[in-house]
């Protein structure tokens, strides 16, 4: 990979201005140059139009959205490897190591990498701040997490996590110092070499470590080795990607300037991982690895395949709409898009995979899976909630409104917990996967409230808008539950349902998808369907503008 400048003029000038050009490059004031050896330039693009941002915004889409589809067949691939050489067990003990380690990765970084990204004007000052403080805290983290890895270990009655967790810890601070580097990269809208990092660091880690030491009878090991493997080499990457100064700067003033966002993005993505971890947090006491295993290997295929476009909009959208956060017409054009393509594509999706779950299940990972299928069945009615509640939120985000997503967070938290622990104690399994759909539903309503208030959208349009966009998803999924009955009254086996059912609701799901493109009033969706060979000529020409 092609090292670029080691400081991009954009990363320390503003964004747009509440009454300049649209241009995202274009500065409030003087671009501050770069410090001494930092290299690179501040050279200034000069001023241009709003179709600057529509032309990186179909540019980052239509990346991310590619690499997801790359990365979700690798993943996929991967996953149905590793599952079938390894036990339910093994995923079981690394989901509880993933408790720990995700929880101090939420506050490595104390949000000063999406303050960088929020904020209009970026200086030095802010890029060494962001630097200095997130790697302090992420050496913190990981050093808290190798001294306190038995007591961990001894709370979920689990002795194998204590030393998974210590060879975890040594990633720490080498993330820590990929922070601001990801930030600048997302400021930037450089997502063609995210995308990059992002699948090199996949194949590395899920890849070549997981798979080869698992063929060779490492258990578990294989999957920590994996994640190592995958962290350090993320973190290499994107720092080479994006160099930065690595001296540290102790000052007040731009730390400030980034602390009030970054505190509330903070306590928000605390509060988010409770509610994300609740269920695993209560199986991991209530029951053993094994259940563990079984639900974490149901609720990661249910977010997989919602991931490919979901994650695309979402890392997308938040920097894009940032930029146009004090543009009322085209951050309500961009929401309203943004959540009906998100709607279009996970609506559908999400009944798909429930209708299909047991002969994905069997067919693809084998019998020993087949406690996942109930599992599955139902988180999978409630994927179309935790993907559109993504790609709300970085709307609420963008207008900085972060404290009334710490809000929700905390409500969604003590449901997703409340609910988990009752599901738990009157029906097992299936009940935590209740209990954790009705807690994203309410989340989702409280999130999408607030991105309608910032979009200034009302709800009757909104209502009216989704339900055009929903009711052909539902006649698809109707039409494949239709083909699966049929063909399992036949008695074809899982691959005949697969082999049939499938490939019907691909071709349904793409005319569908082409369809709704056209409908979604934004040149911006027209482009990205125009991109895609095959189907280009039946999208429309969007506008010069690219507004």
């Amino acid at each position: 990979m092609a090292t670029p400048p080691a400081t991009n003029a954009s990363l320390v000038t503003s964004g747009p201005s509440g009454s300049g050009p649209d241009n995202p490059e274009d500065p409030e004031g003087s671009p501050r140059p770069p410090e001494s050896g930092d290299g690179g330039s501040s050279e200034d693009r000069g001023a241009g139009d709003s179709a600057d941002i529509g032309r990186e915004t179909v540019s980052g889409i239509s990346w991310q959205a590619a690499a997801n589809l790359v990365q979700f067949v690798a993943r996929f691939g991967f996953s149905i490897v590793l599952a079938r050489i390894l036990l339910p067990d093994d995923f079981g003990v690394v989901a509880v190591a993933t408790l720990a380690t995700g929880f101090a990765s939420t506050l490595t970084d104390l949000g000063l990498g999406p303050a960088l990204i929020q904020r209009k004007s970026v200086s030095q000052g802010h890029i060494r701040s962001c630097f200095t403080f997130s790697t302090l805290s992420a050496l913190a983290m990981g050093t808290l997490l190798f001294v306190s890895a038995g007591a961990l270990a001894s709370l979920f009655n689990e002795p194998r996590v204590e030393p998974v967790l210590r060879l975890l810890a040594i990633t720490f601070p080498l993330a820590g110092v990929s922070i601001t580097s990801r930030a600048l990269l997302t400021r930037d809208l450089r997502f063609k070499t995210m995308v990059k990092i992002q699948l090199g660091a996949t194949i590395v880690g899920s890849g070549f470590v997981s798979v080869i030491l698992a063929w060779l009878g490492f258990g578990y090991w294989a999957l920590v080795w994996g994640q190592l493997g995958q962290g350090i080499s993320s973190s290499l990457l994107t720092y080479a990607a994006a160099r930065h100064s690595l001296r540290p700067l102790f000052a007040a003033e731009p730390f400030k300037d980034l602390f009030g966002f970054s505190f509330g993005m903070s306590l928000t993505s605390t509060v988010n991982y409770f509610a994300l971890q609740g269920d695993y947090f209560v199986i991991g006491r209530m029951m053993d690895s094994a259940a563990l295993g079984f639900y974490s290997r149901a609720y990661s295929l249910m977010q997989l395949p919602l991931s490919f476009l979901g994650g695309a909009i979402s890392r997308v959208m938040f920097p894009v709409a940032s930029r146009v956060q004090d543009q009322p017409e085209r951050f309500r054009r961009a929401f309203l898009a943004t959540f009906k393509l998100s709607l279009a594509f996970a609506l559908p999706v999400s009944l798909a995979l429930g209708v299909l779950a047991p002969e994905l299940i069997v067919a693809l990972y084998g019998e020993k899976w087949a406690r996942t299928v109930p599992l599955l069945q139902i988180l999978s009615l409630f994927g179309v909630f935790r993907m559109t509640y993504n790609s709300a939120a970085a709307f609420v985000r963008a207008k900085g409104q972060v404290y009334r997503l710490l809000l929700s967070q905390l409500f969604y938290a003590t449901v997703v917990l409340g609910g988990s622990w009752y599901g738990a104690t009157v029906g097992g399994l299936e009940g935590v996967a209740w209990g954790v759909g009705g807690a994203i539903v309410v989340m989702w309503t409280m999130v999408v409230g607030f991105a309608l208030a910032a979009a200034g959208v009302g709800l009757l349009a909104f209502v009216r808008e989704m339900t055009a966009v929903s009711l052909p998803a539902l006649g698809i999924s109707a039409a494949t539950f239709g083909a699966a009955w049929g063909l399992r009254s036949l008695d074809v086996g899982s691959w005949g349902v697969l082999l049939v059912a499938g490939p019907l609701f691909a071709v349904l799901f793409a005319g569908y998808l082409i369809i709704q493109g056209r409908r979604i009033d934004h040149p911006a969706i027209h482009k990205i369907l125009g991109r895609i060979p095959g189907i280009s000529r039946w999208a429309p020409n969007p506008s010069p503008t690219g507004r």
